[in-house]
């Protein structure tokens, strides 16, 4: 018989901006800055992009990396001139229905 072992794809996470650590998730990620650091991505000016389009820009939506089939998550800067941050928690909603969608479903 003949086998043919396939390597895991791993989900990639990026360095950590203030150490040499690689968390593995997104929620991870957050997690670590918080926890190691007291910051937040928001904090540092940058979000984590999905390869699948999905921006993960505040703690309470790190857990995107457990239900998406992307496997590359990069760190891109904010650009706080077109995104400003919800007046009530450290979210950075893309457009301006996105913020009236993130305020009502997040915030009621």
């Amino acid at each position: 018989h003949h086998f043919t072992l396939h390597k895991l794809e791993k989900k990639t996470t990026p360095q950590c901006l203030l150490c040499e650590i690689y968390p593995s998730t997104t929620n991870g990620y957050a997690v670590h800055l918080y926890i190691h650091h007291k910051s937040t991505l928001a904090m540092n000016g940058v979000f984590i992009l999905c390869s699948c389009g999905h921006e993960v820009r505040s703690k309470g939506d790190t857990s995107h990396s457990k239900k998406c089939d992307g496997k590359q998550f990069t760190l891109q800067q904010l650009d706080k001139k077109t995104t400003p941050q919800c007046v009530l928690c450290e979210a950075y909603p893309s457009t301006a229905r996105g913020y009236a969608s993130h305020l009502s479903l997040q915030h009621k």
